[in-house]
């Protein structure tokens, strides 16, 4: 806690970390990244609800696989929401003359987050 309070990983009038930062680790891992997302923080002990978002909001930040083959993502930061699409290639029909996808999307989102209180 004395470590991230002194590099100003923490602010320190709110004891919420801060949020979009890169909070590299010392010594012989400093090499590596370390990002934070913002997350919304707990009030009077408790954490915001999660909330409807529309679909156009999400960034598309990585793909995992695409056409049967695996690809390499970087993503910056860890999102406090994300939404995970899988798309099926499907075909029926005797001469399999009808073709299309199936698309199944799922959702999920992360709560609130506070450093402590003993700073």
């Amino acid at each position: 806690a004395d470590f991230d309070c002194a590099e100003g990983y923490i602010d320190k009038r709110s004891k919420l970390i801060r949020a979009n930062i890169n909070a590299k680790l010392p010594g012989t891992d400093s090499d590596l990244n370390f990002m934070i997302s913002g997350l919304p923080a707990c009030v009077a002990g408790t954490c915001s609800p999660a909330r409807n978002v529309n679909p156009d909001v999400f960034i598309s930040t990585g793909t995992i696989f695409e056409n049967g083959q695996a690809t390499t993502s970087v993503i910056d930061h860890i999102p406090n929401a994300i939404q995970v699409t899988c798309s099926i290639g499907t075909t029926l029909g005797e001469k399999q003359e009808h073709s299309g996808s199936v698309d199944l999307i799922s959702t999920g989102a992360a709560t609130g987050g506070i450093a402590g209180t003993d700073f």
